[in-house]
């Protein structure tokens, strides 16, 4: 239903900004706690299922440097494999990083 995606956009957009303000990366269930924590409106298991697959949702934007942990693609920052990756060149494409690495 439209009003369904439109929770799950508002989570997903929430995930994301809380990603980005944390660079060493969010584990799971405390990325669901901080989500319901900023908007206590949104249903824990509609959290979980806008939440859980991030980093095949968003590949150009979130990886799973392991089991658990979400953290983002953003300038800035060191990412795996290319080290320090500077404004303008911050997302996937422009790393050569491949998914799953």
């Amino acid at each position: 239903m439209a009003t369904n995606s439109t929770i799950t956009a508002q989570i997903r957009k929430i995930a994301l900004d809380i990603l980005a303000e944390k660079p060493e990366g969010v584990r799971y269930s405390v990325l669901q706690k901080n989500i319901f924590e900023q908007n206590n409106s949104f249903n824990s298991n509609t959290i979980g299922g806008a939440t859980w697959d991030l980093e095949t949702t968003f590949p150009d934007k979130v990886y799973k440097p392991d089991r658990g942990v979400f953290r983002s693609f953003f300038e800035g920052r060191v990412l795996p494999g290319r080290g320090y990756v500077a404004p303008g060149q911050g997302d996937l494409a422009s790393s050569g990083l491949q998914r799953g690495l």
